[in-house]
């Protein structure tokens, strides 16, 4: 059997290749398929005013990580597009943003959540829905909700990760 480490990241790579295909960026043999879409939407809710201290670095995060994706020509040579909403702590807030975001911006999966009760009530939806969702955190959920992923919460908990992402 395989070390636990490798475990964990041959899980994750797993997980990214199903996120993938269920995106329709490429077919279950690998094959790159033609996008009519010239960009990935993500729809990204979450309590910036709620928490700032965490949040605000989180965002910075990711705003830098599409920043450096889209210049180097984007995921699979499409741009990513983040479009944000504030949850404002509250689940019911979450599932107004993320029905918004779903059926009028038509994004392509949910992210964010940092609240439990937040990311908990997001997973729910994903499930509901057939929308990808990636929590910001890693809060528990029903296992069998194979549309909702997280962070291993290793990583959400690294010292270093946040020590990086305040220096930023």
């Amino acid at each position: 059997m395989f070390p636990r480490v490798l475990r964990l990241h041959l899980r994750a790579f797993l997980s990214a290749l199903v996120c993938l295909c269920v995106l329709g960026l490429i077919d279950w043999h690998g094959r790159v398929l033609a996008q009519n879409q010239s960009f990935i939407k993500i729809g990204e809710i979450n309590s910036y005013a709620l928490k700032p201290q965490y949040s605000q670095h989180y965002r910075n995060g990711w705003l830098l990580a599409v920043e450096e994706a889209n210049a180097k020509g984007g995921l699979l040579s499409r741009k990513i597009e983040v479009i944000s909403r504030e949850d404002e702590g509250l689940p019911e807030e979450a599932l107004r943003q993320a029905a918004a975001l779903v059926r009028a911006d038509k994004v392509d999966l949910l992210s964010g959540g940092f609240q439990p009760g937040v990311a908990r009530a997001l997973a729910d939806f994903a499930k509901r829905n057939k929308v990808i969702y990636v929590a910001s955190s890693g809060p528990a959920w029903d296992r069998d909700n194979r549309y909702a992923f997280r962070p291993p919460v290793r990583y959400v908990k690294d010292p270093a990760i946040h020590g990086f992402a305040q220096a930023y």
